[in-house]
């Protein structure tokens, strides 16, 4: 602590480049998609500080609930499937404010050109009013009935600091269309990442993954 300032500080990864093409480095937690090689496409490099953003949103988290948003940003992981098919998902689990909700949804954003910025994001959270609901009802709280989505059962199950993943199934399989979906709106046309018309940086079909 400086004064009233928390210095977060680990530069065991650090880089100076604008781009990076080391892919996986990192706690899995912490890492963006684009950093483990793409998802809508294979990439050959990403933007660091797009990376970074998305990592500072894995530690907002953390901070205020105790706990990642997910094991492993990867079609695989059952909480980041969920995220995936509604990006309104970590509200539905967590006692998250509305206000909170919306800065979560700019940094976890897909496509990386479309991810907030870091100054925005300070400015965010900065002015954010509230980071939690106090309002909030865990799923089927007060009913007899389960919950619709293995995922939010795994995440209530999850211990303070844990990844809110389980072993069960995911409730509903997430296919390379749907990832594609929830990278809108539509990318760049010379976004690498997104252009499908780049032969040479064509990526794998993800629905092989389920």
């Amino acid at each position: 602590m400086f004064g009233q300032t928390v210095k977060l500080v680990d530069f065991g990864l650090a880089t100076t480049e604008a781009e990076s093409s080391d892919f996986g480095c990192g706690s899995t937690f912490y890492l963006s998609p684009e950093c483990q090689g793409g998802y809508v496409e294979m990439v050959k490099s990403y933007n660091s500080a797009a990376n970074d953003v998305w990592s500072l949103g894995v530690i907002l988290i953390n901070l205020v609930f105790g706990r990642n948003p997910w094991k492993q940003a990867y079609p695989r992981d059952e909480t980041f499937s969920a995220y995936i098919l509604n990006n309104d998902f970590l509200q539905t689990i967590l006692p998250m404010s509305s206000e909170l909700n919306e800065i979560i949804k700019s940094v976890f954003c897909l496509n990386p050109r479309k991810r907030i910025g870091l100054a925005e994001l300070e400015q965010r959270v900065l002015a954010c009013g509230s980071f939690t609901s106090p309002d909030f009802l865990p799923p089927s709280a007060g009913s007899s009935n389960p919950p619709a989505s293995g995922a939010a059962t795994a995440a209530m199950a999850a211990g303070p600091g844990g990844a809110m993943v389980s072993a069960s199934v995911v409730a509903q399989a997430v296919t390379a269309a749907q990832i594609a979906r929830a990278a809108q709106p539509s990318p760049h046309p010379d976004d690498k990442l997104y252009n499908n018309g780049d032969k040479e940086d064509s990526g794998v079909d993800l629905r092989s993954m389920a």
